[in-house]
């Protein structure tokens, strides 16, 4: 049997090695909350190399033939749909770098009936992509961004490209999406200055701007910690704020508000001040084929080994109940500092 603390990638895990009774009922773990949105990860690369996200050295990219293919990636998120997920995020490492990344957002588009897509990228290749991704499917778009100004864009990515970011913002926020939300990670002495300039965006834009407490993982930041509340109350006192729905009410994760002096939204992100485990509802697909039930917690499933030892829809539709009747109930403060970045993981 396996233990569901046991890391168990990269040994091939077959619905005869599971427990059943830690197999879920449907997409509903055993805390009652419905698993519906999985965040896929199609790459490690990158065209930057923010400070927070990995080492400034880089990381180990995984050989191709560790990375799932198209056609692995689109089995499984073929088999959650099937299985009550209504949300895919396609994220990286950077994923508008990978070669036939349009044909791979169609096809997933094609396994995924009616469920939401969305998209997280640096922006940097965003302005070549829009009106593919809109026509493609993808409904909400999530930019990271974490200052406006140019010699501080530099130092935190380690590359040029705010411009080429900032034109695709405005052109993404006027193309006809769902929603297009910009994501920025504070922390004091190091850009807390942007706070007001970021949230200028949305009082010139009909945009979301939201700004993240930053999670201690292999490229922390230096500068100590800045939490939602004081960001608020830094952003209140220009714009005065109140409390606006999150476009899913189940997901506490975001809290959201509004302001008469906006065009667009404010959120906080506030995973260390304000933990939202309880609502938790999604899964996290590694591009190596690693499935997650948290970003912090070091439990996968190796699908990838699943996949290519020949298992059936039935098997892989086991697996993924399994992996949400083993998602932990809240990460342990503990567990900070992962051994790998967040490239790595998927954003």
């Amino acid at each position: 049997m396996i233990h569901p603390r046991l890391r168990l990638a990269p040994e091939v895990v077959t619905p005869a090695m599971i427990d059943g009774s830690l197999v879920a009922d449907g997409n509903v773990d055993r805390l009652g909350r419905r698993i519906d949105y999985m965040r896929i990860s199609i790459t490690d690369r990158c065209n930057l190399r923010c400070v927070y996200c990995m080492p400034e050295d880089g990381v180990r990219l995984s050989p191709k033939d560790e990375l799932l293919s198209f056609e692995e990636i689109w089995r499984v998120a073929a088999a959650a749909y099937t299985l009550g997920f209504t949300k895919f995020r396609v994220t990286g490492g950077e994923p508008l770098v990978v070669k036939n990344v349009l044909a791979f957002l169609q096809g997933l588009r094609r396994v995924t009936g009616e469920a939401t897509l969305c998209l997280t990228t640096n922006g940097i290749l965003l302005g070549e992509y829009i009106d593919d991704l809109r026509d493609i499917g993808i409904a909400k778009i999530n930019i990271s961004l974490d200052t406006l100004d140019p010699v501080r864009f530099k130092k935190l990515a380690r590359r040029d490209g705010l411009a080429q970011v900032l034109a695709a913002i405005e052109r993404a926020a006027f193309a006809g999406f769902e929603r297009v939300k910009v994501n920025a990670v504070i922390v004091p002495g190091v850009n807390e200055d942007d706070l007001l300039p970021l949230t200028q965006l949305a009082e010139r834009l009909p945009i979301d701007v939201r700004f993240i407490e930053q999670m201690p993982l292999d490229g922390e930041v230096d500068g100590g910690f800045m939490g939602a509340d004081e960001m608020l109350a830094r952003i209140g006192a220009v714009y005065p704020l109140s409390r606006s729905e999150p476009d899913d009410k189940r997901q506490a994760a975001q809290l959201m508000y509004r302001s008469s002096k906006l065009r667009g939204r404010i959120g906080v992100i506030a995973p260390r001040s304000k933990k939202f485990c309880a609502s938790c509802n999604r899964l996290r697909l590694t591009p190596n084929g690693e499935l997650k039930g948290c970003l912090l917690s070091e439990g996968t499933l190796d699908l990838r080994g699943a996949l290519r030892a020949g298992v059936d829809d039935d098997g892989l539709n086991t697996l993924l109940r399994y992996a949400i009747g083993i998602k932990p109930a809240e990460y342990k403060d503990e567990r900070y500092g992962l051994d790998r970045s967040m490239s790595a993981i998927g954003g």
